[in-house]
Parts: C-alpha cells; sequence; structure tokens
C-alpha cells in the first residue's frame, strides 16, 4: 500500500521548496513586466513542474516549464489540462462573460 496523504505532503513540500528557491526571479520577471506599482493584481503565471516519482513514491523534481504547453495530444492530456484551466478562473475567480 501506498501512503498517499504522506505523497500529497511530500509533492508539495517538493514544489514550495522549488518556488522558495526562484522567488527572486520571479519576482524579478514580474516587476519587469508590471514596472508601475500596483496591488499585485495585474497578471500570473502557470508553471509546470515534471516530476518523478520512485518506487517508493518518494517525488524528485525533475524539471519546471516556465511555459508549460497547453497542447492536448491525448484524451487525457485533454482532461488535465481542461482542470487546470478551470481550476485557474476559479482562483482567479473569473466567470464567463468577464472581460
Amino acid at each position: 500500500g501506498i501512503d498517499t496523504e504522506q505523497f500529497w505532503d511530500d509533492l508539495a513540500d517538493l514544489m514550495v521548496k522549488t518556488l522558495l528557491s526562484v522567488a527572486p526571479q520571479l519576482e524579478h520577471v514580474y516587476n519587469a513586466s508590471v514596472p508601475h506599482k500596483n496591488n499585485g493584481n495585474s497578471c500570473f503565471e502557470i508553471l509546470g513542474f515534471d516530476v518523478m516519482v520512485d518506487s517508493k513514491y518518494r517525488p524528485f523534481l525533475l524539471e519546471v516549464n516556465h511555459w508549460p504547453s497547453l497542447t492536448c495530444d491525448s484524451p487525457l492530456d485533454t482532461s488535465v489540462k481542461a482542470t487546470l484551466v478551470e481550476e485557474t478562473f476559479k482562483l482567479l475567480m473569473l466567470r464567463k462573460g468577464d472581460r
């Protein structure tokens, strides 16, 4: 059996540590893109994490994609990426008709 709670905790830990390590670079890119002062609501970025899982269900980071592809090459791709877009809109509190 796999301890799924531990797996998701380990995966979240990996992602948080990765984001903390690149936070200065992300901040620089943000400030270069949005030079004026604002309340932080000007833009966002989706990062793609490629993770390998070993036989003991430990996650290992392979790479982080700064510009992940949203191209769908299979039904699984379509399902995963459509859910990603839907959840992103929920986080942004966007609804149909918003502009």
